[in-house]
């Protein structure tokens, strides 16, 4: 495999900044993007910028208006519905998948994930470390399937579905819920049942996809008739 090219390293640097900015919400839905900003910020000139905001726009990140510029895009109903109804079937496939193949090192990870979700007394920073450690929860399971373009995709799934964060308001309360089911994910991937882990993962998503949609008009366009 041939090494990148300085020019492509530099391309692959600024889209990874604004996906990245983008799913944390640090550039929130409705921001216009501007090229000539952006560029500043990063050191780099407005080409990289413009392809970054094109590979951006493909993937559903970033809405091109006509003469008026490019936008971070804001998410619709119909949107949060289709990524989390393919976060379930793709990752509890990952769950079957990874367990006959997940490590102990890969266990004992996923251990400390679910440790570490109750450590802050804040509920601010609580909800910060969650969406740390869930994100490193998910990513171990999928990428322990050792399937390349599962991996791919459902972390591509994974990724797009943190955009839609809620507010951290009650978050503690809520919290219970998901620690005992992520400790019954860890179970079954112990005891190496395929079929349950995958069942538990769907179970999972489901119960986070309705949890969002009970909140959705707090982050979505008008609803889509």
């Amino acid at each position: 495999m041939k090494k990148l090219k300085p020019l492509q390293l530099i391309k692959d640097r600024v889209f990874d900044e604004l996906r990245k900015d983008i799913i944390n919400n640090t550039l929130l839905p409705g921001t216009k993007l501007k090229e000539e900003d952006i560029a500043r910020t990063l050191g780099v000139s407005r080409t990289p910028v413009r392809e970054a905001i094109n590979r951006l726009e493909l993937e559903g990140f970033v809405k091109l208006i006509p003469q008026r510029g490019a936008y971070v895009a804001r998410a619709t109903e119909k949107d949060v519905e289709e990524i989390f109804i393919l976060r379930e079937f793709l990752e509890g496939l990952a769950a079957r998948l990874a367990a006959p193949r997940i490590t102990n090192a890969s266990m004992e990870k996923l251990k400390t994930c679910v440790e570490r979700f109750t450590e802050s007394k804040d509920e601010m920073k609580l909800a910060s470390e969650y969406s740390k450690m869930n994100t490193l929860f998910h990513y171990t399971i999928i990428q322990s399937s050792e399937n390349r373009r599962l991996i791919r995709i459902a972390i591509d799934l994974f990724d797009y579905s943190q955009s839609f964060l809620l507010s951290p308001l009650g978050f503690a309360s809520r919290l219970d819920g998901s620690l005992q089911q992520h400790f019954d994910i860890i179970e079954a991937l112990e005891k190496r049942n395929s079929e349950s882990a995958e069942h538990l993962m769907r179970q999972h998503i489901q119960r986070v996809r309705d949890g969002v949609m009970d909140n959705v008009n707090l982050f979505v366009e008008e609803k889509e008739d």
